[in-house]
């Protein structure tokens, strides 16, 4: 797909993609000042600690799903900010699940919902644009 986008029709595209892949400078640029906005309020991160299957054809049906080999979609290390305010959370779920919560009593659904109530308790009154 990222090979088809470097086409001419899709250039911009590409360029985008470049601009903020691994490596690629720009989101690091970035990283000091959102750091410092960060720093400010409490952080929730959650990551997955299940592989995911990749896109593959099924052999049975002849229509492409989720059959393919495992694969981590987002590695544990880009799903945190590593931050002294983050509260990190496993999700016992692949990437694909881990936010299709199947009960309002899921574990990880009820830590959403606790941790977002305390988000929104602390930053009343606080401005974003507070020094």
């Amino acid at each position: 797909m990222v090979t088809n986008m470097g086409l001419s029709t899709y250039s911009n595209s590409l360029a985008l993609l470049k601009n903020i892949g691994e490596g690629a400078g720009f989101l690091e640029s970035q990283a000091d000042q959102l750091f410092k906005l960060w720093n400010r309020f409490m952080i929730m991160s959650y990551y997955k600690t299940k592989k995911t299957a990749t896109f593959a054809k099924d052999r049975e049906t002849e229509q492409y799903a989720r059959v393919g080999e495992l694969k981590d979609m987002v590695k544990k290390i880009w799903a945190q900010l590593y931050l002294s305010n983050e509260d990190r959370i496993p999700v016992t779920q692949n990437h694909t699940e881990m936010v299709k919560f199947p009960l309002c009593t899921d574990s990880t659904y009820c830590s959403v919902v606790v941790k977002t109530k305390q988000f929104v308790g602390n930053i009343r009154g606080t401005s974003l644009h507070q020094a």
